[in-house]
């Protein structure tokens, strides 16, 4: 059974909404890690996975045979250019996250390279020197 034209435009504009979020979410996650502001990353990934989780339980169908007159106004035709966007956003967002990975490796090592300063130290019996002056 076949949608009704409103029904259709209601479920286009919820779909559409939702893909603009998701680019908002990811575009504020790049943003969030531009900043070193992991409360907001970390909000922003939820975000993203909540939407997602809602975009792939309504699957989105494009109509069969699109409109050439009122081709512009449809909440339809500007759903594929919604998803362009987040495409391209997506691929930002992965290098991104890539570069991060590797400033974060870059610091782990010269922070592991300082010394007897950044590891834990050995239980039992240790000897303590002390010097007073």
């Amino acid at each position: 059974m076949a949608k009704s034209n409103p029904t259709r435009v209601h479920a286009d504009l919820q779909h559409l909404k939702r893909v603009r979020a998701l680019i908002e979410e990811v575009a504020a996650a790049i943003s969030a890690i531009e900043r070193n502001d992991l409360p907001r990353l970390q909000a922003s990934v939820a975000n993203q996975e909540r939407i997602s989780s809602e975009l792939a339980a309504t699957k989105w169908i494009p109509p069969a045979s699109p409109k050439k007159d009122d081709a512009a106004s449809e909440p339809s035709d500007k759903i594929p250019e919604a998803y362009a966007v987040l495409a391209q956003l997506n691929r930002v967002y992965a290098g991104v996250l890539k570069r991060s990975r590797r400033s974060v490796a870059l610091l782990s090592a010269l922070y592991g390279m300082q010394g007897d300063g950044y590891r834990m130290e050995p239980s039992g019996n240790s000897q303590i020197l002390s010097c007073e002056v």
